[in-house]
């Protein structure tokens, strides 16, 4: 465990980006959980060099330790639960946050940007962010813009708010040591920058040149360098994007040695100093922490100046508890098929691991990947809790539209998809910071009794109601999908039922993602298409029902922004399911979106009747194709919808 920048990095590679000390176990159907609370480099050894022991221990610090026994139910759920009890839970993000995120190292000048946006609405597919690199600093450093390329950021990021759009800046820890940098004086004047041992400044060289680093640690710090988010904010920047906050740096000038990609030339020296929040200490003891207190700071930061606004901040570092703060995405990952594979399980081990706002970069960061990889790629991230493509300065263009007709429309349908389910995704979130349940699980979290669903890493569940089995490898059109004991299962296009317990090869044509609905679930959905998430309120929603099964389902509504929603300005609609009729709990509107649809999915026939509160409907339309029933409805006032048989 300890935080390093390993880019392109193979399956099972050690460490990585985040040091998260947690696990569950997992036998026969019940679990405990253990989180070993210490930052300094540590080392967990499952049953290697002991087959029947796990060991752990660390570099420094003190043995302590939790654990989590899963409650009476002893269940993967429960530990987690009582995990985020003590290291904190995700906030409810942005709506815009949920949308799709486009990216590129880097969009270089202020032309391209709007012209990558233009072409977004131009060829109706949706997205809600475009994302801003390195390149678009004066001389990389932060919190700046080039005055060349960027001549009027305001004018550019307003026309981007015209279009839907939201804007998201990298900001990077390093600041250029540069007399006649104002924020570097500034930091040095407060003495917010990291010390070597000998208390001399610690300087290290990145994109810059040679650079200060905030001392995270540090109340102040983090204080002064949330502040400096005050002129982007101006500005109208809606996101930011912490990178490079392992620490990692770039070997010295002069630096002969191999360059070893884990070498201690690749991050501060061990022996540097930190304020440790009135515990003084050395790099090595906090170095694991780095990344998740700038993306406090950052967070923080932004609350401070936008206590109306939720913060939307992306973190590449972190340590148990970076949820509070921010997002995660993978880090650099390389367009292969391997990779795209290795997105499921990694997604989903961070999502139990207290991270629910998890993501990788479409397509893979360190190249081009072939239309086919790039396309399967968007549709296994479509659903994932974080959606953005992004790619390195030496990548073939990555945009949706880039590998020509036939793929752009696949990849408009597949993010239409997104946005269709956008209410539902949303609603997990909200579940999310109240119970600490991830939005992206692997099969076993749900299922831990099932030991087959439990060595399942090509598939994953999107709350409780939604199965995913992406295609994740080259030229197949059909796969194996593996449905967990317990549940039954409807097929997303044609509304085939699965029984649970079961697997069945499904086809899967490169236009369709294997989706499957559990029976006795109830999502929302936008029936409308979409251009981003800020049109969905004025558009009627869709109560998708999963025909032939029992449960009840949440529909969480509110402002889409802000923090009203924990005074109580909010509504969830319910809606349960017995086998023979649906119930609904509707709340008073108060300008959410209506419901102004119900659509059952998984009937085998048109039923003999529908009837809403006893009266006979006439106009349902059944399409035999897709087993789907939908029901137009006038207005909100229901509370029952029976199916005649």
């Amino acid at each position: 465990m300890w935080n390093a920048d390993v880019p392109d990095y193979p399956a099972g590679h050690d460490p990585s980006y985040q040091a998260i000390p947690f696990f569950i176990a997992l036998h026969e159907g019940r679990s405990y959980g253990l989180f070993f609370n210490n930052t300094w480099r540590s080392w967990f050894d499952m049953g290697k060099t002991v087959p029947r022991r796990y060991s752990f221990g660390a570099s420094g610090g003190e043995l302590d330790y939790y654990v989590f026994t899963g409650g009476a139910e002893r269940s993967p759920a429960r530990v987690l639960q009582d995990y985020t009890a003590l290291t904190g839970r995700g906030a409810l993000p942005p709506l815009w946050a949920l949308g799709y995120h486009q990216s590129r190292w880097s969009y270089m000048s202020q032309e391209q940007v709007l012209d990558v946006a233009q072409e977004f609405r131009k060829r109706r597919i949706p997205a809600d962010a475009l994302y801003l690199d390195i390149d678009h600093m004066d001389g990389f450093r932060v919190f700046t813009w080039n005055a060349g390329t960027f001549p009027d950021p305001k004018k550019m990021l307003d026309q981007l708010h015209g279009q839907g759009f939201r804007a998201v800046t990298i900001v990077d820890p390093g600041i250029k040591r540069d007399e006649g940098f104002p924020i570097y004086r500034s930091g040095r004047a407060g003495g917010h920058y990291v010390r070597k041992a000998d208390g001399a400044e610690l300087h290290e060289k990145v994109w810059p040149g040679v650079c200060a680093f905030p001392d995270f640690t540090s109340p102040g710090a983090r204080a002064w360098f949330g502040s400096l988010y005050q002129a982007p904010l101006e500005l109208g920047v809606d996101g930011f994007w912490n990178d490079m906050n392992e620490p990692g740096v770039f070997p010295p000038d002069g630096f002969s040695q191999p360059e070893i990609g884990l070498g201690p030339q690749r991050t501060f020296p061990l022996d540097a100093r930190h304020a440790g929040d009135g515990r003084p200490g050395t790099h090595e003891e906090y170095h694991n922490v780095y990344g998740m207190q700038m993306a406090r700071a950052s967070f923080e930061g932004l609350r401070s100046l936008r206590p109306e606004k939720r913060p939307m901040v992306l973190t590449r570092a972190g340590f148990a508890g970076v949820q509070r703060y921010a997002a995660v995405w993978t880090g650099d990952n390389s367009p292969t098929w391997s990779h795209l594979a290795l997105t499921i399980p990694m997604l989903t081990n961070l999502s139990v691991s207290g991270v629910p706002f998890v993501g990788a970069d479409v397509g893979g960061f360190m190249g081009s990947p072939s239309a086919e990889l790039h396309t399967r790629w968007l549709q296994a991230a479509a659903l994932t809790p974080y959606f953005r493509t992004h790619s390195n300065d030496v990548s073939a263009p990555r945009e949706p539209w880039a590998f020509g007709p036939a793929y752009e429309a696949i990849n408009r349908d597949t993010i239409a998809l997104r946005y269709q389910l956008l209410p539902y995704l949303y609603t997990l979130f909200e579940a999310s910071e109240r119970t600490g349940l991830p939005p992206m699980r692997p099969l076993w979290f749900d299922y831990p009794g099932d030991t087959r669903a439990s060595l399942i890493d090509d598939q994953y569940l999107v709350g409780g109601d939604l199965l995913v089995a992406p295609v994740v490898h080259e030229g197949r059109t059909s796969r194996e999908v593996v449905f967990p004991k317990g549940s039954a299962w409807i097929d997303w296009s044609t509304g085939i039922r699965h029984e649970g317990g079961t697997s069945a090869m499904v086809a899967a044509p490169l236009a369709r993602l294997p989706l499957f609905v559990r029976a006795g679930a109830s999502l929302p959905m936008v029936a409308a298409p979409v251009q981003h998430s800020g049109e969905m309120k004025d558009q009627p929603l869709t109560l998708l029902v999963a025909a032939g099964g029992t449960g009840s389902s949440r529909v969480f509504q509110d402002a889409g922004d802000g923090y009203a929603y924990r005074e109580g300005k909010a509504r969830t609609i319910t809606a349960t399911q017995d086998g023979h009729s649906l119930r609904l709990d509707i709340p008073p509107r108060r300008g959410y979106q209506r419901l102004g649809a119900i659509e059952f999915i998984g009937l085998a026939a048109a039923p003999a009747a529908v009837r809403i509160g006893g009266r006979t409907v006439h106009d349902a339309r059944f399409d035999p194709a897709t087993r789907r029933l939908r029901i137009v409805l006038a207005d909100e006032n229901l509370k029952e919808v029976v199916l005649v048989p």
